[in-house]
């Protein structure tokens, strides 16, 4: 079936407990200056199934919209390069939809959500999908604005926004990333994620690769928020601050590993001032021009920012900054315990870790070995209005160029 090429022709349902099944069809060149270029779920179920949809728009959802409290079922479909004025690129979402075995690619909204929308109402399910070079001003690829969304085992590549979230924005959300790939994707902050707004967030089993931000969070971006990050890797990824993670939250991670991302000032891996818990993790090869090659912890100056770390079971190598080649504390509180700080290096001060400005700093347990810096403190550089303590730890083989 083709449905091709007429202006304001749509299909619509609009009687009670309607139902739309599109089967190995293809709708393109539709038009709405309302909602759904194509389809317009108002009060109904649509199923949607090896079909194509391009080229269609509208002022929300190009391709699709789908209303309050309806079903919207995606399986084994494509939409490309549909587009929206508002939100919604491909589908604009406020009821139930799953997505399986699709593709969304090339869709814009000029606003929000290049591939998909999801609005406070919506429940919101993508798996074994893809969705690669969607973009939007915010979120990219998904932007869900207060609804809940799950995306699993599904590839979030090459997605764009102007400003928040080049794969996918979650504002205000519940958010499930799982067993999923986010890579090449870019924004000002947030390349790959942003989460925002009281939002929370759990992502596992994933890999954030080669992900970009002009100003913070290369590979993610938290601000007020809470976010617990299992068994997943942040690689070659970068920002002006927070080449990898860029924290202004509540963010636990577990069995993470973050490798070979930059920060052209501060944060390599990470950059917080929120409230960051590292367990079981690995921070190698990142790098920060200024502070913190591996992590920027820094005392935010208010409740929501305390600037607190707490570190163990983590192993920090080679990695390299200005200040603080593994780790610097700015202010804040960081406590690390059974971890261990090698071959990190400072240009400056601070080979292992550098502490400043007030900043306490505990190291229980923990193994800093092969350090070095240029000027002061190959193992730890410590200034004098901070607090040090260290018990039962080892310190060895580090080198300074002049002190320490």
């Amino acid at each position: 079936t083709q449905v091709a090429g007429r202006r304001q022709r749509q299909m619509c349902i609009r009687d009670s407990d309607g139902t739309l099944s599109i089967a190995g069809s293809t709708i393109s060149g539709n038009s709405s200056g309302y909602r759904g270029g194509a389809v317009f779920n108002a009060d109904g179920t649509v199923m949607i199934a090896g079909s194509t949809l391009s080229n269609n728009s509208a002022n929300e959802g190009g391709a699709v919209y789908n209303d309050i409290f309806e079903v919207l079922s995606v399986v084994n479909s494509e939409f490309s390069n549909n587009s929206s004025l508002t939100e919604g690129g491909a589908i604009f979402n406020r009821g139930d939809l799953d997505v399986s075995g699709s593709v969304f690619s090339r869709n814009l909204a000029v606003q929000d959500g290049g591939g998909i929308f999801n609005e406070n109402d919506g429940f919101l399910d993508v798996t074994n999908s893809n969705l690669v070079h969607n973009s939007a001003n915010n979120g990219g690829g998904v932007y869900n604005d207060g609804g809940s969304a799950s995306i699993v085992d599904t590839t979030l590549a090459a997605n764009s926004a102007t400003v928040f979230g080049g794969a996918v924005r979650n504002l205000g959300g519940t958010l499930y990333v799982g067993g999923s790939s986010l890579s090449s994707n870019s924004a000002q902050i947030g390349g790959a994620l942003d989460v925002q707004g009281l939002a929370t967030a759990t992502i596992t089993g994933s890999t954030f690769t080669g992900n970009t931000a002009r100003i913070s969070g290369g590979g993610i971006h938290i601000f007020r928020s809470t976010v617990d990050f299992t068994n997943s890797t942040v690689l070659n990824s970068s920002a002006r601050s927070g080449g990898g993670i860029s924290n202004s939250g509540a963010l636990d991670m577990v069995g993470v590993t973050l490798s070979g991302n930059s920060a052209e000032r501060n944060g390599g891996g990470i950059s917080s001032r929120g409230t960051l818990e590292i367990i079981d993790g690995s921070l190698s090869g990142n790098t920060a021009s200024s502070n913190g090659g591996g992590i920027f912890n820094y005392d935010g100056g208010s409740s929501f920012f305390p600037g607190t770390l707490n570190v163990a079971d983590t192993a920090f190598a080679s990695n390299s900054a200005e200040y603080g080649g593994g780790l610097s504390n700015a202010g804040g509180d960081v406590t690390t315990i059974d971890s261990g700080f090698s071959a990190n290096t400072a240009s400056e001060w601070g080979g292992g870790i550098a502490n400043f400005s007030g900043g306490t700093l505990n190291i229980i347990r923990t193994t800093l070995s092969s350090n070095s810096a240029d000027d002061w403190g190959g193992g730890i550089y410590q200034e004098d209005n901070g607090t040090a303590n260290i018990a039962d730890s080892t310190l060895s083989g580090n080198s300074a160029g002049d002190v320490g």
